[in-house]
């Protein structure tokens, strides 16, 4: 929570134009520790497979690591339908490659 609320009161600091006293600035910086796994949000990655990857590595387990990756994959039916077919009976195996088709592009596209 300290890459958290350092990254909050310089964005605040900033924006008022208003000091932060070096103690408190010292006390959320601590050097030579591991980085908060939180504070990978505040350097973002340039495309999704690179976050996708973040986000795999940040789990503990394969099992939750498994889970990610079939949701990215094959998202709930209510989400597809939802998504890609309001009010449609479209086949959601059209769906699913409509998805994976137009989402592909995307993956590998950098911000």
């Amino acid at each position: 929570m300290r890459a958290v609320c350092a990254a909050g009161l310089a964005g605040a600091a900033e924006r008022l134009r208003t000091p932060v006293p070096d103690a408190v600035r010292a006390g959320l910086d601590h050097p030579g520790e591991a980085p908060e796994a939180s504070a990978g949000y505040f350097d973002p990655p340039r495309d999704s497979v690179t976050a996708a990857l973040r986000d795999l590595r940040a789990l503990s387990s394969w099992r939750d690591r498994a889970r990610l990756v079939r949701e990215h994959l094959m998202p709930p039916v209510k989400y597809m339908r939802g998504v890609y077919a309001p009010g449609s009976r479209a086949p959601l195996a059209w769906l699913y490659v409509r998805r994976l088709s137009a989402g592909a592009r995307k993956w590998w596209r950098t911000t």
